[in-house]
């Protein structure tokens, strides 16, 4: 998951409770819902317009390869 942050392929890596999602799977839930919660008021700030361009930005950059 590093890499693809690193890459930007992914915003953010949420953690895992400790022995993997699996063990506590409701701990899990609580951190997936978290995220999604706080992401979701981040955006609803933005116009339509600028979500729009934000995300064509980004998967314009994925795939590009510097030389």
């Amino acid at each position: 998951a590093s890499d693809m942050l690193e890459n930007k392929l992914i915003d953010k890596i949420i953690k895992e409770p400790l022995g993997g999602a699996h063990y506590n799977p409701s701990e899990a839930y609580n951190l997936v819902s978290k995220e999604i919660v706080n992401e979701a008021k981040k955006i609803s700030t933005k116009s339509l317009k600028k979500m729009i361009s934000d995300r064509r930005k980004k998967f314009t950059r994925i795939g590009k390869f510097k030389s």
